[in-house]
């Protein structure tokens, strides 16, 4: 099975494969394993971490993390971010909220030059870009609850089932690839153009993933956009104080936009 998840998604041939119970567990893996090899044999104990997630052990470790700025992460960006002592970058290869995606090949030529290793959460492109996780080359690469990595990685074995489910995980969701990037895709231009004259369309021209759309409403907090949403039984991200996102499903149809559209306009008229 790691060979078939192997093949799935173009890791290289050095790339081993580790399986967690969560993406969140296999992280801390990553950064334990990466303190204990790079950390204490260089010194260098910065990491960039996209999200400024709460790692309580990392600063008893002597280690420290800077967050990245929100939008898309370019070279220019990196370069002002890192300092002689930084070793790890950690970022999603899209943003699960904005489905914004960064330039990843660009990203790993700049690790790469400059010593850093690189994590990259693949999560939210499977099925969704085409992509080889050896065309960019990261050191680690996690998708759900799996990883591909080339570094030491202290993961305590798991049921062979485990690799079973995430291999039919991966086929499910690249199974569907044709239609997200065509239909789906489509579909999301569609209820973006209709909500154009009520709301901003931060990412209209960016580069991101076929199935997520987002609006800005700057008389509305996203919170509260959210909160109506949510009590018309849909789900919805908030991507800062006035934008939300809205990830379509593979079986959506124009009919189901319709239905969105509608809803979206009535929580916008809504009084507060």
């Amino acid at each position: 099975m790691s060979n078939a998840l192997s093949l799935l998604l173009g890791a290289g041939l050095s790339d081993a494969l580790y399986v967690g119970h969560s993406s969140e567990d296999l992280f801390f893996h990553i950064l334990f394993s990466h303190y204990l090899h790079v950390v204490r044999e260089t010194g260098k104990n910065h990491f960039l971490i996209a999200g400024n997630p709460d790692i309580p052990f990392l600063p008893k470790l002597g280690c420290y993390t800077k967050p990245l700025p929100g939008g898309v992460i370019t070279r220019e960006i990196l370069e002002k971010s890192i300092n002689p002592r930084v070793s790890l970058l950690s970022l999603p290869w899209a943003d699960p909220v904005s489905g914004l995606i960064h330039p990843m090949h660009e990203i790993a030529e700049f690790c790469h030059s400059h010593g850093i290793l690189l994590h990259v959460d693949g999560s939210a492109i499977i099925g969704r870009i085409d992509f080889r996780i050896q065309d960019t080359n990261p050191d680690y690469f996690s998708f759900d609850n799996g990883i591909f990595t080339r570094q030491p990685l202290y993961v305590a074995p798991v049921p062979a089932e485990l690799v079973t489910t995430l291999t039919k995980q991966v086929e499910y969701r690249l199974s569907a690839f044709d239609r997200v990037v065509t239909e789906v895709a489509r579909l999301r231009d569609l209820l973006e153009d209709k909500m154009s004259p009520l709301a901003e369309l931060p990412f209209k021209s960016s580069e991101r993933v076929p199935d997520i759309a987002a609006f800005s409403l700057r008389h509305m907090h996203s919170d509260y956009l959210r909160f109506l949403l949510h009590r018309r039984q849909i789900v919805s991200h908030a991507v800062d104080d006035h934008t939300v996102s809205l990830r379509l499903s593979p079986t959506m149809d124009e009919v189901h936009i319709e239905q969105l559209i509608k809803v979206l306009k009535e929580c916008i008229h809504e009084p507060a």
